[in-house]
């Protein structure tokens, strides 16, 4: 694995997982400031790159996301010498849509041998754009959880969170504390309860901790905000949770056809979803009856609040509706597909 990595350090290592890894240190990340000069830092990147390909034998190289397309033409290139070299690209969010029409894409698609995309309705958007010869090559792996997710034990709480809570029940709402995954909308569904409180297992900027507090003085009463947390530790927050809330604004048709991880440990730790319409969760939330689907997106926090009631009055069905289907969405279940993809690379 070769990786330019936030922290812009230089170092070698292995993975939790034993695998080789290098992340490559930038001049230019040193000197200019954030969010600035991009281009100039990408270009970087891409030479810091192809310099360390030269010196690596591979058999296959798979290439992540959008960003990191220029590094197919170096594997086109190379394969143009060696012809036994395979190409995947794993476009692991969906790019953006001015692009899906583009000849010089659908150029870039045709290099790999296999595309990969995160679930089937992204893969199903893009077929509709695309040649056959280019849409034969999509396959799906989803974004979902180890099974070992479900066999993991929380053994209790965490006790800061537990201390506050003081008996009461909550509802989860997972990841970061934004606009656009509605959490003013699901605060406000919260304070129409007398005993029902909200854990939000994420992190929260400056601005929306001042923007919550502005809104409700005394919300550190109702509202538990953790913060970043690693995901080793989720299940000790989570578990005991009346029902997750996702919500995803149709910001974009990656917003939209979304893949959430957060949907998915629910799901396996058999928490009931309130989702909104989003087609990738509300379909197997409607399919398997395993939570709620708000209509308006989690812009009305009224129907936040009858979502909650209607889980708490059916808690113990829709629960066991998760823990029925879940097995079929942890990444093991995806052993055939990823048979198939290794047999084509």
């Amino acid at each position: 694995i070769i990786v330019a990595e936030p922290s812009n350090k230089s170092e070698k290592g292995k993975t939790t997982y034993g695998i080789n890894f290098q992340s490559i240190s930038l001049f230019t990340r040193k000197f200019l400031p954030r969010k600035r000069f991009l281009v100039v830092k990408a270009v970087e990147m891409h030479l810091r790159l192809f310099f360390i390909f030269l010196t690596k034998r591979w058999d296959v190289l798979w290439v992540h996301d959008h960003d990191m397309a220029p590094i197919l033409l170096y594997g086109w290139v190379t394969r143009v010498f060696f012809r036994k070299k395979k190409i995947i690209w794993d476009q692991h969010e969906l790019g953006p849509k001015k692009f899906f029409n583009k000849a010089l894409y659908h150029a870039l698609l045709g290099i790999p041998d296999i595309i990969i995309h995160a679930n089937h309705e992204r893969a199903d958007l893009l077929k509709q754009h695309v040649p056959e010869n280019i849409s034969v090559k999509f396959h799906v792996i989803e974004n979902f959880p180890e099974y070992q997710f479900i066999q993991e034990s929380a053994n209790g709480l965490n006790l800061d969170f537990e201390r506050w809570l003081n008996g009461s029940r909550y509802v989860l709402f997972q990841g970061i504390a934004a606009h656009h995954r509605k959490v003013m909308e699901c605060i406000q569904a919260i304070h129409s309860f007398e005993d029902i409180r909200l854990l939000i297992l994420g992190p929260c900027n400056e601005e929306m901790y001042a923007e919550i507090e502005q809104r409700w003085p005394n919300y550190r009463k109702k509202v538990f905000i953790t913060g970043w947390v690693n995901p080793d530790m989720f299940i000790k927050y989570m578990d005991n949770a009346i029902a997750s809330l996702v919500f995803y604004e149709n910001l974009d048709l990656n917003h939209w056809l979304c893949a959430p991880n957060r949907f998915y440990n629910a799901l396996l730790r058999g928490i009931p979803i309130i989702s909104g319409p989003n087609p990738t969760m509300s379909n197997i939330v409607t399919k398997y009856k395993c939570g709620i689907v708000c209509q308006e997106n989690g812009n009305n926090s009224d129907e936040i609040y009858i979502a909650i009631m209607g889980i708490m009055r059916s808690q113990d069905l829709y629960r066991s509706n998760c823990l029925r289907i879940r097995e079929q969405y942890t990444w093991e279940s995806q052993k055939d597909v990823f048979k198939v993809i290794l047999n084509n690379a």
